[in-house]
């Protein structure tokens, strides 16, 4: 019986060990799963503001796209006022 308890007792020893290990990688398995859940929502959280950042960029470029045109327009009515008071002022020289 005691060549019997010999063999059996380091075996229960090592099952200890085994469900001990078994525990620590439990552990670390659901703090990692806590953590892996947490980045996926930080990701959807940073998605919603590259997707909002875009839309803002395609606003801003439409609304600059507006002033640039209205600027030109400026320009051109302003060069045809200038060009009218040219054409004036030489038509006074030549007469």
């Amino acid at each position: 019986m005691t060549e019997l308890n010999e063999k059996i007792f380091p075996l229960i020893e090592h099952c200890r060990q085994l469900m001990d290990l078994y525990r620590e990688i439990n552990v670390k398995l659901e703090h990692t799963e806590k953590e892996n859940s947490i980045m996926r929502d930080m990701i959807k959280e940073k998605e919603k503001i590259i997707v909002n950042l875009r839309e803002q960029l395609t606003t801003q470029k439409i609304a600059n796209s507006v002033v640039q045109d209205q600027d030109n327009e400026n320009m051109k009515r302003k060069l045809n006022e200038y060009i009218k008071e040219i054409d004036q002022c030489l038509a006074l020289l030549n007469n």
